[in-house]
């Protein structure tokens, strides 16, 4: 859940990390 919420929490950051690469 940490890795989602990180990611829903802020869109630019799932760009640059590799969780968003996941999330997306």
């Amino acid at each position: 859940i940490e890795k989602q919420g990180f990611t829903i929490d802020n869109p630019n950051a799932k760009g640059s990390c590799a969780c968003g690469d996941s999330f997306n």
